[in-house]
């Protein structure tokens, strides 16, 4: 389900795979310089600079980041892309404390676009939803986020929505599913 290199990822090496994400590419300059962009007190408190520029290194063995033109800017690799995304919805999963409400997405994507459907039920699945009927699914914890993450990331756009739902009939099994009092 989930790689156990997300539960290995260090504080400072997924504060900079988020910078870079957000910024786009990054210098090590750039993350020890007064900047409004990146609160350097939040993602590298108590980081030199030595240590930080070796997990860069190391982002850039592992092929998650890779150099701009052989300089010292960096930006993310289509795997550096990935393995973000992953991190994100990892993020979703440890989500465990239900409110009581259930979060439902319903879709109706046409039959031409089979694959990008068969992606959403393999997202959905993942992260822990179960299919109540054919194009519904239901899961007891907050992930609107993540469901916007999905829609934009596959462009579903109004095919794909999301609720949240205070009353589902005979939701016993349900919450024995998902081990819910």
């Amino acid at each position: 389900m989930i790689n156990n290199k997300l539960l290995r990822l260090g504080k400072v090496t997924g504060n900079l795979l988020f910078a870079v994400s957000e910024l786009g590419s990054i210098t090590l300059d750039m993350l020890f310089e007064k900047n409004e962009m990146i609160d350097r007190s939040k993602l590298f408190r108590n980081s030199k600079r030595q240590y930080v520029n070796k997990k860069i290194e190391i982002l850039l063995n592992k092929g998650y980041l890779e150099r701009i033109n052989k300089s010292n800017t960096y930006q993310l690799s289509e795997m550096g892309k990935i393995f973000l995304w992953k991190l994100k919805k990892y993020r979703y999963i440890q989500n465990k404390n239900w409110d009581g409400k259930w979060r439902v997405v319903c879709f109706d994507i046409f039959e031409r676009n089979r694959t990008k459907r068969d992606l959403l039920r393999h997202e959905l699945k993942e992260i822990g939803f179960i299919q109540l009927q054919q194009s519904v699914w239901v899961y007891p914890f907050a992930c609107e986020d993540y469901i916007e993450l999905l829609k934009t990331h596959y462009v579903f756009g109004k095919n794909v929505r999301y609720m949240i739902v205070d009353f589902i009939s005979d939701d016993k099994n349900l919450k024995q599913f998902f081990k819910l009092k």
